[in-house]
């Protein structure tokens, strides 16, 4: 993805010792929420995942066999979604589905050993990049930049649209 003039200017005044206008904090917000999927699609490329397919099996590997409805919650993907996503795992033979014995109706999905082993190797690749992205933060930053992520998703989980 390349940086755009536009993008390259919102970066230059944030610099700027005043505060930046709401619509400079919007896209600086919006860009990197926009990067960084992208941006990890291509760090987990090396051992052949994408970024939606590792919050899977790093929800797995939290949680143990979880039911395909609960996995969509968890990872923020539609139901859809998760049901695509799962077809391609089980397929590249890193999960599969199990029903649930006390309940026919629930379907689980259950990582494998294969999925286990590739898990382990991308989570130590996504920790190594994210140890890089922080390093760019001295402490402070990095409690400022926490602290306004929480007070972000906590207006969104509670304004009404």
């Amino acid at each position: 993805m390349v940086t755009t003039k536009r993008e390259i200017q919102t970066t230059e005044d944030s610099r700027n010792t005043s505060t930046p206008s709401p619509e400079v904090v919007f896209r600086a917000i919006m860009l990197a929420s926009k990067k960084m999927p992208h941006f990890f699609d291509r760090v987990l490329e090396e051992v052949d995942l994408r970024l939606t397919e590792f919050r899977v099996l790093q929800r797995l590997s939290e949680m143990g066999p979880t039911p395909m409805a609960k996995l969509s919650d968890e990872t923020l993907v539609t139901k859809a979604a998760v049901t695509a996503i799962t077809d391609e795992m089980e397929q590249k033979g890193l999960v599969k589905r199990v029903r649930e014995p006390t309940d026919r109706r629930i379907i689980k999905v259950e990582m494998t050993p294969a999925g286990s082993r590739l898990y382990a190797l991308a989570k130590q690749r996504h920790e190594a990049i994210i140890a890089k992205i922080i390093s760019l933060l001295d402490p402070d930053e990095i409690k400022v930049l926490l602290r306004s992520y929480e007070k972000l998703n906590k207006f969104i989980d509670q304004e009404s649209v």
